[in-house]
């Protein structure tokens, strides 16, 4: 299961959708439970053609409205969280927040966080991602910002050959023989 904890992070990446705009919402990142009977979080391509950031409090589910998405272009996406306060950006202009009560901690789900899909519910995107980045622990923006332009340094600690398995915080996804990312 994924779990950001308490702490402050920093979901982000940039999309470019494919096909059509409008018709059921489609999930770039996020967590659900098995079946998706609630989300904790995602951002997503909404059946309204908008952006969106949604968030469940346990009660209600809270949502961003990060405007219209338009087909073949990149935007830059952020989720950021800093205390109990998440914020939403597009190409780096905030969009709205949400503060989350229960000491600033997501609603739990023993799911994995998934990309380009909602957990094992479906909701699968269209479109291409790049520099897909989640950091736990940091809140990489607190206002408006200019999107990077180059890719994300590679400034990750060197990796012992002897070790077996993915170290804290890595995520992993496998990509079938389409190309589509598949878990």
């Amino acid at each position: 299961a994924f779990d950001p904890g308490a702490g402050d992070f920093t979901a982000e990446m940039y999309a470019r959708p494919t096909g059509s705009m409008t018709g059921g919402n489609r999930d770039l990142l996020g967590q659900s439970d098995t079946g998706g009977g609630y989300v904790p979080f995602t951002i997503r391509l909404a059946s309204t053609g908008k952006w969106a950031l949604v968030i469940y409090n346990g009660a209600a589910y809270q949502v961003i409205d990060g405007g219209p998405a338009i087909a073949s272009q990149w935007v830059h996406l952020a989720m950021v969280k800093t205390g109990t306060l998440i914020t939403f950006y597009v190409d780096g202009t905030s969009k709205g927040s949400i503060t989350i009560g229960n000491g600033g901690v997501l609603y739990a789900s023993s799911q994995s966080m998934s990309i380009g899909r909602l957990g094992s519910y479906g909701n699968p995107y269209t479109g291409y991602l790049d520099e897909i980045r989640f950091t736990k622990g940091v809140a990489r923006y607190t206002g408006s910002f200019t999107p990077p332009t180059q890719a994300f340094p590679n400034a990750a600690p060197a990796l012992d050959p002897d070790a077996i398995g993915h170290t804290v915080g890595d995520l992993q996804s496998i990509t079938n023989a389409a190309g589509h990312i598949a878990q």
